[in-house]
């Protein structure tokens, strides 16, 4: 077997960007922590807050147009599956 290869991936594989240096568990534990914040404080400021949050951390990864677009995609359909089951004009009263 070629040891070189083998040994190659028993040191850690830094890259020059400090977020993406993040043991993967760590930021899967951090983005899970941002996403559970929004069930415990269900305001629309404290919604926004945390995708500004996601955004900004997209951007210092320099993901963001890897993030961004199936970003918009997914609030697309959200949101439109969703505003089929909210009344858009409140009761109606006869």
């Amino acid at each position: 077997m070629d040891e070189t290869f083998i040994n190659s991936y028993r040191s850690p594989q830094l890259s020059n960007n400090w977020l993406l240096n993040v043991n993967p568990l760590n930021k899967m534990n951090i983005y899970v922590a941002l996403g559970l914040v929004t069930l415990f404080f269900q305001h629309w400021q404290v919604n926004v807050g945390i995708t500004l949050v996601f955004v900004m951390l997209a951007i210092a990864s320099g993901r963001f147009k890897n993030f961004i677009g199936p970003f918009l995609k997914l609030g697309l359909v959200i949101g439109l599956f969703s505003s089929l089951f909210v009344p858009s004009f409140g009761q109606v009263k006869i």
